[in-house]
């Protein structure tokens, strides 16, 4: 009797581990799917719409604390400020505010701002860096959810976790930045030059992805969302023969 009650309760535990991990997968790819659907709807707009910040845009005192401790790290390590400007979604509602930076060297830039959903946001950063012969390097850093959809070889992308500090990921990005294409590095000093580098990024994206067959680009955008990882994504890896 004793041994069947064991039995029966390993039973019913292996059952709900099954049904855990299934519910588990299914919820993963329900996530995927609907990261891979808005960011595919967003692929092909050229520039992304901003504004300058007005005192209804701001934060509440918890996110801007939030916000306020990754600056203050980011000043450790001779960030400058660039300025503030509101990114609108398409709709023109307010997408949040993008908080721009010159990092040390001023080769590379970036944002920092907070996302996700009440009361689960949080502060990521995307730093950027490209180069006269037409190559970039791209860090995102506490996006740690969701990949990105397939860019094209010029476009070299780290992804790294929130739990990095901020140290290393400036380090990181500067070492991935260097070895893309060392010594012809833009330097960015003002925000007009930050916004145009992005712009930039932005048009070399999409005349790549324009140039690609529609099941190869699906292909690689289903490959590029399922990268999620703190290393280097080899993006010729996932490009689209």
């Amino acid at each position: 009797m004793v041994i069947r009650i064991v039995i029966g309760v390993s039973a019913v535990g292996v059952l709900a581990l099954v049904l855990w991990f299934t519910l588990s997968c299914q919820l993963t790819v329900r996530r995927l799917a609907r990261s891979m659907r808005q960011q595919r709807a967003l692929a092909f707009e050229r520039e992304s719409r901003h504004r300058p910040v007005r005192p209804e845009d701001r934060l509440p005192d918890s996110e801007q604390a939030a916000l306020d401790a990754v600056w203050r790290e980011l000043e450790g390590h001779s960030a400058r400020a660039l300025g503030q400007v509101v990114e609108l979604k398409s709709d023109g509602t307010s997408a949040g505010i993008a908080h721009w930076f010159a990092a040390d060297p001023s080769t590379a830039y970036g944002w920092i701002g907070m996302v996700g959903q009440v009361p689960l946001r949080r502060p990521v950063m995307v730093l950027f860096s490209h180069a006269n012969d037409g190559q970039f390097a791209v860090t995102r850093w506490g996006i740690d959810s969701v990949g990105a959809l397939a860019s094209g070889p010029s476009i070299h992308r780290l992804m790294l976790s929130s739990k990095t500090p901020i140290g290393e990921v400036l380090r990181q990005h500067n070492e991935l930045a260097t070895r893309v294409s060392p010594g012809s590095l833009r330097q960015v000093s003002e925000l007009d030059g930050a916004l145009a580098g992005r712009l930039e990024l932005t048009d070399t994206r999409l005349a790549w992805r324009a140039q690609q067959p529609e099941q190869a680009l699906l292909e690689a955008d289903v490959r590029g969302i399922l990268l999620v990882s703190r290393f280097v994504i080899d993006v010729n890896a996932a490009r689209p023969s």
